[in-house]
Protein backbone atom coordinates (compact mmCIF):
# COMPACT_ATOMS: atom_id res chain seq x y z
CA UNK A 1 0.00 0.00 0.00
CA UNK A 2 1.08 3.57 -0.56
CA UNK A 3 1.16 5.93 2.33
CA UNK A 4 3.07 9.45 3.85
CA UNK A 5 5.58 9.74 6.63
CA UNK A 6 3.57 11.92 8.78
CA UNK A 7 6.73 14.23 9.90
CA UNK A 8 8.72 14.85 6.19
CA UNK A 9 5.36 13.45 4.25
CA UNK A 10 7.60 11.67 2.24
CA UNK A 11 5.40 9.07 -0.02
CA UNK A 12 6.28 5.10 1.03
CA UNK A 13 5.20 2.22 -0.04
CA UNK A 14 4.46 -0.24 2.66
CA UNK A 15 4.04 -3.90 2.65
CA UNK A 16 0.13 -4.50 3.61
CA UNK A 17 1.47 -7.03 6.57
CA UNK A 18 3.24 -4.47 8.52
CA UNK A 19 0.03 -2.53 9.01
CA UNK A 20 -0.49 -1.03 12.38
CA UNK A 21 3.19 -1.65 13.38
CA UNK A 22 6.36 0.93 13.90
CA UNK A 23 8.09 1.57 11.02
CA UNK A 24 11.39 4.22 10.40
CA UNK A 25 11.12 6.52 7.58
CA UNK A 26 13.83 5.98 4.92
CA UNK A 27 14.10 9.57 4.24
CA UNK A 28 13.87 11.52 7.73
CA UNK A 29 14.79 9.25 10.70
CA UNK A 30 11.45 9.04 12.14
CA UNK A 31 9.20 6.36 13.09
CA UNK A 32 5.40 6.85 12.33
CA UNK A 33 3.23 3.58 13.25
CA UNK A 34 1.31 2.06 9.77
CA UNK A 35 -2.04 3.72 9.11
CA UNK A 36 -4.41 0.31 8.09
CA UNK A 37 -4.29 -0.60 4.84
CA UNK A 38 -7.29 1.54 2.52
CA UNK A 39 -10.01 -0.63 0.76
CA UNK A 40 -9.33 -1.90 -2.17
CA UNK A 41 -5.62 -0.84 -2.36
CA UNK A 42 -2.96 -3.52 -1.69
CA UNK A 43 0.85 -3.10 -2.34
CA UNK A 44 2.36 -5.86 -4.78
CA UNK A 45 5.16 -7.53 -3.47
CA UNK A 46 8.24 -6.46 -1.70
CA UNK A 47 8.98 -5.92 2.26
CA UNK A 48 9.84 -3.08 4.55
CA UNK A 49 9.54 1.03 4.05
CA UNK A 50 10.49 1.93 0.21
CA UNK A 51 10.50 5.30 -1.24
CA UNK A 52 8.06 5.68 -4.12
CA UNK A 53 9.81 7.13 -7.54
CA UNK A 54 8.18 10.20 -8.71
CA UNK A 55 5.93 9.74 -11.77
CA UNK A 56 7.24 10.87 -14.73
CA UNK A 57 6.88 14.48 -16.29
CA UNK A 58 4.65 13.77 -19.42
CA UNK A 59 7.04 15.08 -22.45
CA UNK A 60 10.28 14.50 -20.87
CA UNK A 61 12.24 13.00 -22.94
CA UNK A 62 13.92 9.93 -21.17
CA UNK A 63 10.93 9.08 -18.98
CA UNK A 64 9.92 5.17 -19.47
CA UNK A 65 5.94 4.07 -19.05
CA UNK A 66 6.80 3.05 -15.86
CA UNK A 67 7.56 6.34 -14.10
CA UNK A 68 11.23 5.65 -14.54
CA UNK A 69 13.75 7.51 -16.36
CA UNK A 70 16.55 5.84 -18.68
CA UNK A 71 19.63 6.41 -17.91
CA UNK A 72 21.12 9.41 -20.25
CA UNK A 73 23.99 9.20 -22.73
CA UNK A 74 27.23 10.04 -20.79
CA UNK A 75 28.60 13.96 -21.72
CA UNK A 76 31.37 14.92 -23.13
CA UNK A 77 34.21 16.08 -21.26
CA UNK A 78 33.96 19.37 -22.37
CA UNK A 79 30.39 19.46 -21.26
CA UNK A 80 30.57 18.31 -18.04
CA UNK A 81 30.24 20.03 -15.06
CA UNK A 82 33.22 20.88 -12.95
CA UNK A 83 33.00 20.75 -9.41
CA UNK A 84 32.03 24.32 -7.72
CA UNK A 85 30.73 25.89 -4.17
CA UNK A 86 27.67 24.04 -3.01
CA UNK A 87 24.17 25.93 -3.86
CA UNK A 88 22.64 27.55 -1.27
CA UNK A 89 19.74 25.53 -1.63
CA UNK A 90 21.64 22.72 0.53
CA UNK A 91 21.95 25.19 3.34
CA UNK A 92 18.27 24.81 3.80
CA UNK A 93 17.75 21.36 2.84
CA UNK A 94 20.17 20.89 6.02
CA UNK A 95 18.57 23.33 8.01
CA UNK A 96 15.20 21.23 7.10
CA UNK A 97 17.16 18.13 8.45
CA UNK A 98 18.05 19.65 11.57
CA UNK A 99 14.25 20.52 12.35
CA UNK A 100 13.36 16.73 11.59
CA UNK A 101 15.82 15.91 13.94
CA UNK A 102 14.86 18.05 16.53
CA UNK A 103 11.74 17.23 16.33
CA UNK A 104 12.26 13.38 16.72
CA UNK A 105 13.92 14.43 19.88
CA UNK A 106 11.25 16.12 20.89
CA UNK A 107 9.11 13.47 20.42
CA UNK A 108 11.17 10.85 22.09
CA UNK A 109 11.35 13.15 25.35
CA UNK A 110 7.35 13.64 25.07
CA UNK A 111 7.13 9.88 24.09
CA UNK A 112 9.14 8.99 27.39
CA UNK A 113 7.08 11.39 29.39
CA UNK A 114 3.53 9.83 28.17
CA UNK A 115 5.09 6.14 28.60
CA UNK A 116 6.53 7.10 32.55
CA UNK A 117 3.01 8.51 33.99
CA UNK A 118 1.91 5.15 34.11
CA UNK A 119 0.35 3.38 37.73
CA UNK A 120 1.65 0.10 36.24
CA UNK A 121 4.86 1.00 36.12
CA UNK A 122 4.90 2.91 38.69
CA UNK A 123 3.24 0.17 40.71
CA UNK A 124 5.90 -2.54 39.60
CA UNK A 125 8.97 -0.58 40.34
CA UNK A 126 7.81 0.37 43.69
CA UNK A 127 6.74 -2.77 45.02
CA UNK A 128 9.98 -4.29 43.69
CA UNK A 129 11.53 -1.57 45.33
CA UNK A 130 9.64 -2.13 48.96
CA UNK A 131 10.28 -5.95 48.28
CA UNK A 132 14.11 -5.44 48.02
CA UNK A 133 14.53 -2.65 51.29
CA UNK A 134 12.59 -5.53 53.23
CA UNK A 135 14.66 -8.35 52.55
CA UNK A 136 17.92 -6.22 53.05
CA UNK A 137 16.24 -5.30 56.38
CA UNK A 138 16.05 -8.48 56.73
CA UNK A 139 19.90 -9.44 55.97
CA UNK A 140 20.93 -6.58 58.17
CA UNK A 141 18.80 -7.61 61.38
CA UNK A 142 20.54 -11.17 60.87
CA UNK A 143 23.70 -9.42 60.28
CA UNK A 144 23.52 -7.66 63.18
CA UNK A 145 23.31 -10.89 65.47
CA UNK A 146 25.81 -13.11 63.65
CA UNK A 147 29.69 -13.07 63.84
CA UNK A 148 32.15 -10.69 62.22
CA UNK A 149 32.52 -13.53 60.13
CA UNK A 150 29.22 -14.47 59.02
CA UNK A 151 27.79 -10.79 58.90
CA UNK A 152 30.34 -9.79 56.30
CA UNK A 153 28.59 -12.54 54.06
CA UNK A 154 25.61 -11.61 54.93
CA UNK A 155 26.39 -7.33 53.65
CA UNK A 156 27.90 -8.52 50.75
CA UNK A 157 25.01 -10.76 49.49
CA UNK A 158 22.56 -7.81 50.85
CA UNK A 159 24.38 -5.27 48.51
CA UNK A 160 24.86 -8.06 45.77
CA UNK A 161 21.53 -9.08 45.44
CA UNK A 162 19.96 -4.67 46.04
CA UNK A 163 22.17 -3.78 43.01
CA UNK A 164 20.99 -6.67 41.01
CA UNK A 165 17.34 -5.79 41.74
CA UNK A 166 17.22 -2.09 41.50
CA UNK A 167 19.81 -1.78 38.48
CA UNK A 168 19.50 -5.08 36.74
CA UNK A 169 15.77 -7.34 37.43
CA UNK A 170 13.66 -4.03 38.26
CA UNK A 171 14.71 -1.93 34.93
CA UNK A 172 14.18 -5.02 32.49
CA UNK A 173 10.66 -4.87 33.59
CA UNK A 174 9.81 -1.57 32.81
CA UNK A 175 11.88 -2.27 29.33
CA UNK A 176 9.56 -4.72 28.98
CA UNK A 177 6.34 -3.24 29.66
CA UNK A 178 7.34 -0.03 27.42
CA UNK A 179 8.73 -1.75 24.73
CA UNK A 180 4.92 -3.71 24.65
CA UNK A 181 3.39 -0.16 24.71
CA UNK A 182 5.09 1.30 22.01
CA UNK A 183 3.87 -1.85 20.24
CA UNK A 184 0.42 -1.35 21.40
CA UNK A 185 0.39 -4.75 22.93
CA UNK A 186 -1.77 -4.65 25.89
CA UNK A 187 0.67 -5.83 29.23
CA UNK A 188 0.14 -5.52 32.98
CA UNK A 189 2.36 -6.15 36.22
CA UNK A 190 1.71 -10.10 36.11
CA UNK A 191 3.23 -10.07 32.60
CA UNK A 192 6.46 -7.55 33.73
CA UNK A 193 6.74 -9.83 36.70
CA UNK A 194 6.58 -13.42 34.82
CA UNK A 195 9.09 -11.60 32.23
CA UNK A 196 11.51 -11.40 34.92
CA UNK A 197 11.08 -14.44 36.33
CA UNK A 198 11.90 -16.04 32.73
CA UNK A 199 15.24 -13.49 32.58
CA UNK A 200 16.08 -13.63 35.57
CA UNK A 201 19.76 -15.05 35.37
CA UNK A 202 20.03 -12.49 32.40
CA UNK A 203 19.05 -9.40 34.14
CA UNK A 204 20.74 -10.24 37.12
CA UNK A 205 24.10 -11.64 35.06
CA UNK A 206 23.97 -7.64 33.50
CA UNK A 207 25.03 -6.21 36.65
CA UNK A 208 27.17 -9.06 37.74
CA UNK A 209 29.55 -8.49 34.73
CA UNK A 210 29.67 -4.64 36.29
CA UNK A 211 30.31 -5.04 40.00
CA UNK A 212 32.68 -8.45 39.15
CA UNK A 213 35.01 -6.33 36.63
CA UNK A 214 34.72 -3.37 39.63
CA UNK A 215 35.87 -5.91 42.63
CA UNK A 216 38.31 -7.52 40.45
CA UNK A 217 40.23 -4.40 39.23
CA UNK A 218 39.97 -2.70 43.18
CA UNK A 219 40.48 -5.92 44.51
CA UNK A 220 43.80 -6.67 42.78
CA UNK A 221 45.08 -3.08 43.19
CA UNK A 222 44.47 -3.51 47.44
CA UNK A 223 46.26 -6.30 47.03
CA UNK A 224 49.09 -4.89 45.43
CA UNK A 225 49.02 -2.19 48.33
CA UNK A 226 49.53 -4.38 51.03
CA UNK A 227 51.73 -7.20 49.69
CA UNK A 228 55.08 -5.27 50.20
CA UNK A 229 56.88 -2.82 48.84
CA UNK A 230 57.56 -3.39 45.45
CA UNK A 231 54.05 -4.44 44.83
CA UNK A 232 52.93 -1.52 46.35
CA UNK A 233 55.17 0.76 43.94
CA UNK A 234 53.87 -1.25 41.25
CA UNK A 235 50.36 -0.22 42.06
CA UNK A 236 51.58 3.32 42.07
CA UNK A 237 52.71 3.13 38.59
CA UNK A 238 49.14 1.45 37.93
CA UNK A 239 47.34 4.47 39.65
CA UNK A 240 46.25 6.18 36.35
CA UNK A 241 45.53 3.02 34.41
CA UNK A 242 43.09 2.05 37.13
CA UNK A 243 41.59 5.79 37.13
CA UNK A 244 40.78 5.04 33.65
CA UNK A 245 39.10 1.83 34.16
CA UNK A 246 36.95 2.94 37.20
CA UNK A 247 36.00 6.18 34.95
CA UNK A 248 35.12 3.97 32.08
CA UNK A 249 33.12 1.45 34.34
CA UNK A 250 31.49 4.61 35.90
CA UNK A 251 30.40 5.64 32.62
CA UNK A 252 28.90 1.88 32.21
CA UNK A 253 26.92 2.82 35.25
CA UNK A 254 25.27 5.20 33.59
CA UNK A 255 25.02 2.88 29.79
CA UNK A 256 23.87 0.14 31.74
CA UNK A 257 20.70 0.69 31.74
CA UNK A 258 20.65 -0.20 27.79
CA UNK A 259 21.49 -3.42 29.09
CA UNK A 260 18.16 -4.77 30.57
CA UNK A 261 16.65 -2.50 28.18
CA UNK A 262 18.31 -5.04 24.64
CA UNK A 263 17.17 -7.76 26.83
CA UNK A 264 13.49 -7.22 26.94
CA UNK A 265 13.62 -5.44 23.16
CA UNK A 266 15.26 -8.52 21.95
CA UNK A 267 14.30 -11.23 23.96
CA UNK A 268 17.23 -12.41 24.27
CA UNK A 269 20.27 -13.60 27.30
CA UNK A 270 22.65 -10.89 28.79
CA UNK A 271 25.45 -12.50 26.37
CA UNK A 272 23.74 -11.92 23.14
CA UNK A 273 22.88 -8.59 24.54
CA UNK A 274 26.26 -7.29 25.28
CA UNK A 275 27.48 -7.24 21.64
CA UNK A 276 24.44 -5.11 20.87
CA UNK A 277 25.14 -2.83 23.06
CA UNK A 278 28.72 -2.07 22.41
CA UNK A 279 27.64 -2.16 18.74
CA UNK A 280 25.24 0.91 19.68
CA UNK A 281 27.81 2.86 21.62
CA UNK A 282 30.71 2.04 19.32
CA UNK A 283 28.91 3.02 16.59
CA UNK A 284 26.53 6.30 17.97
CA UNK A 285 29.03 7.50 20.83
CA UNK A 286 28.25 10.87 20.13
CA UNK A 287 24.47 10.44 20.12
CA UNK A 288 24.15 8.32 23.00
CA UNK A 289 26.24 10.61 25.02
CA UNK A 290 24.09 13.31 24.28
CA UNK A 291 20.62 11.42 25.10
CA UNK A 292 22.67 11.00 28.88
CA UNK A 293 23.08 14.61 28.68
CA UNK A 294 19.56 15.42 28.00
CA UNK A 295 18.31 12.67 29.84
CA UNK A 296 20.29 13.33 33.16
CA UNK A 297 18.78 17.03 32.12
CA UNK A 298 15.07 16.19 32.36
CA UNK A 299 15.58 13.93 35.24
CA UNK A 300 16.93 16.85 37.34
CA UNK A 301 13.81 18.92 36.51
CA UNK A 302 11.41 16.18 37.11
CA UNK A 303 13.43 15.17 40.70
CA UNK A 304 12.96 18.79 41.86
CA UNK A 305 9.33 19.11 40.36
CA UNK A 306 8.06 15.62 42.39
CA UNK A 307 10.71 16.64 45.19
CA UNK A 308 8.92 20.01 45.81
CA UNK A 309 5.24 18.47 45.07
CA UNK A 310 5.36 16.44 47.96
CA UNK A 311 7.41 18.84 50.10
CA UNK A 312 4.07 20.73 49.64
CA UNK A 313 1.52 17.89 50.23
CA UNK A 314 3.73 16.68 53.44
CA UNK A 315 3.44 20.07 55.39
CA UNK A 316 -0.52 20.36 55.60
CA UNK A 317 -1.09 16.28 55.94
CA UNK A 318 1.54 16.09 58.97
CA UNK A 319 0.40 19.49 60.59
CA UNK A 320 -3.19 17.67 60.88
CA UNK A 321 -1.48 14.89 62.25
CA UNK A 322 0.56 16.18 64.78
CA UNK A 323 0.33 18.25 67.79
CA UNK A 324 3.06 20.62 67.17
CA UNK A 325 2.41 23.79 65.22
CA UNK A 326 3.78 22.88 61.67
CA UNK A 327 4.34 18.90 61.80
CA UNK A 328 7.60 19.01 60.86
CA UNK A 329 9.32 17.72 64.32
CA UNK A 330 7.53 14.68 64.21
CA UNK A 331 9.57 14.03 61.50
CA UNK A 332 12.72 13.75 63.40
CA UNK A 333 11.27 10.76 65.53
CA UNK A 334 11.16 8.64 62.45
CA UNK A 335 14.67 7.10 63.26
CA UNK A 336 13.68 6.67 67.18
CA UNK A 337 10.17 4.84 66.04
CA UNK A 338 12.10 2.67 63.77
CA UNK A 339 14.75 1.28 66.37
CA UNK A 340 12.33 1.80 69.39
CA UNK A 341 11.47 -2.05 70.78
CA UNK A 342 7.88 -3.20 69.76
CA UNK A 343 4.95 -1.86 71.45
CA UNK A 344 6.83 1.02 73.40
CA UNK A 345 4.82 3.90 73.27
CA UNK A 346 6.01 7.14 71.33
CA UNK A 347 2.90 9.39 72.59
CA UNK A 348 5.61 12.06 73.57
CA UNK A 349 4.75 15.88 72.83
CA UNK A 350 6.00 16.42 68.82
CA UNK A 351 5.98 12.93 68.34
CA UNK A 352 3.76 11.86 65.04
CA UNK A 353 0.48 10.46 67.11
CA UNK A 354 -0.40 9.22 70.45
CA UNK A 355 0.56 5.60 69.77
CA UNK A 356 2.70 3.07 68.57
CA UNK A 357 0.31 1.71 66.09
CA UNK A 358 -0.61 5.25 64.56
CA UNK A 359 2.61 6.16 64.45
CA UNK A 360 3.87 2.49 62.40
CA UNK A 361 0.77 3.46 60.03
CA UNK A 362 1.90 7.27 59.65
CA UNK A 363 5.27 5.68 59.11
CA UNK A 364 4.56 3.24 56.77
CA UNK A 365 2.38 5.80 54.66
CA UNK A 366 4.98 8.01 54.45
CA UNK A 367 7.59 5.47 53.15
CA UNK A 368 4.87 4.44 50.55
CA UNK A 369 4.55 7.90 49.66
CA UNK A 370 8.10 9.06 49.29
CA UNK A 371 8.62 5.40 47.27
CA UNK A 372 5.68 6.46 44.54
CA UNK A 373 7.67 9.72 44.39
CA UNK A 374 10.97 8.59 43.99
CA UNK A 375 9.95 5.90 41.54
CA UNK A 376 8.75 8.61 38.62
CA UNK A 377 12.45 9.73 38.12
CA UNK A 378 13.62 5.90 37.89
CA UNK A 379 10.83 4.79 35.55
CA UNK A 380 11.84 8.24 33.24
CA UNK A 381 15.17 6.88 33.29
CA UNK A 382 14.18 3.49 32.06
CA UNK A 383 11.71 4.44 29.57
CA UNK A 384 13.58 7.30 27.96
CA UNK A 385 16.47 4.57 27.32
CA UNK A 386 14.06 1.74 26.13
CA UNK A 387 12.64 4.66 23.38
CA UNK A 388 16.14 5.32 22.42
CA UNK A 389 16.65 1.43 22.06
CA UNK A 390 13.72 0.91 20.04
CA UNK A 391 14.41 3.50 17.57
CA UNK A 392 17.44 2.59 17.22
CA UNK A 393 16.49 -1.38 16.44
CA UNK A 394 14.27 -0.10 13.72
CA UNK A 395 16.36 2.35 11.88
CA UNK A 396 18.01 -1.37 11.23
CA UNK A 397 21.36 0.52 10.32
CA UNK A 398 24.69 -0.06 12.40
Amino acid sequence: MLTECPHCGKRLKIEDALAGQQRLCPACQSVFTVPPTPAGQSSPGGTGTKPVPSEPEPGVPGATAAGTRATPPPLPASARRRPGPAPAGREGAGRALDTLEARGVLEGVLSALSGTMSLTKLAFFAAGAAATALVVACLLWAAGRANPSVAAVILFLGLVGAAGMLFGVLPGGLAYLEHARRQGRPTGMADAIGFCGRRFHSLFGAVLLWLAAFAVLNGLMSLLNTSGEAASFVAALLFLPQFAVNLLLAVAVLLGVLLPCAIAVEGRGVFAAVPLVVRLVRHRTLQVLLHVVLTLFLLSILTTLTAGLGQLALLPTAATNSPSATGLPGLAHLGELLTAPVGAGMGTAGSMGTGSGGDLIRVVSLAIAALMLASLPAVYWVVSFTGYYDRFRLSGRD
